[in-house]
């Protein structure tokens, strides 16, 4: 087998992660206006599947919990890890309740923000992890009161990155989080 002459092309979200990743680097100094916080919480998810993944065994839809935890320095990056548990019946879950983590790379303060996300389910009884899935994310954050901040957004899940750049909307989900900040 030849290689090819020509490398194969990155692929454009891809390169804006990491360049989004970069700048997040660059800008996580202190500044004397907003200091670097935590922020942790709970929501929940509402998923639906897309027809050509149900079978007999699984919910065409349902609602699951999340975990949260967001790390935000100073500046317009913020890093997130979301931890959904996703009940029996969820496609990729089969016959047992499911953990999926998924690790964020979010840009926005507060207000409107957009992330890439990556993850895997863990299913079955804890076994294996499942291949990679890709999320993009868009969502609306902003305190409620001092410290408790609402966190409402919509999710495209993709099983590789090159796929987030057309999502379908059958497969966009929502979900809601309030965190608490420290």
């Amino acid at each position: 087998m030849t290689e090819s002459p020509h490398p194969r092309p990155i692929p454009t979200v891809l390169l804006i992660a990491l360049a989004l990743g970069l700048l997040a680097a660059l800008g996580a100094g202190p500044s004397p206006t907003h200091a670097a916080e935590f922020r942790l919480g709970a929501g929940l998810h509402y998923w639906n599947a897309a027809e050509d993944l149900i079978d007999d065994r699984l919910e065409e839809d349902g609602l699951g919990g999340v975990i949260t935890l967001q790390y935000v320095p100073d500046g317009l990056f913020r890093l997130g890890l979301d931890v959904e548990i996703l009940p029996d019946g969820f496609p990729g879950a089969n016959d047992s309740e499911a953990l999926a983590p998924v690790a964020f790379v979010m840009v926005g303060r507060s207000g409107l923000y957009a992330g890439l996300g990556v993850g895997v389910t863990f299913g079955d009884g804890g076994g294996s992890p499942s291949d990679p899935f890709y999320v993009g994310r868009l969502g609306f954050d902003f305190e409620i009161v001092p410290s408790v901040h609402l966190d409402v957004h919509a999710d495209y899940r993709a099983d590789a990155v090159s796929e987030l750049d057309s999502p379908d909307v059958d497969t966009i989900t929502v979900g809601a989080a309030v965190r608490f900040a420290f």
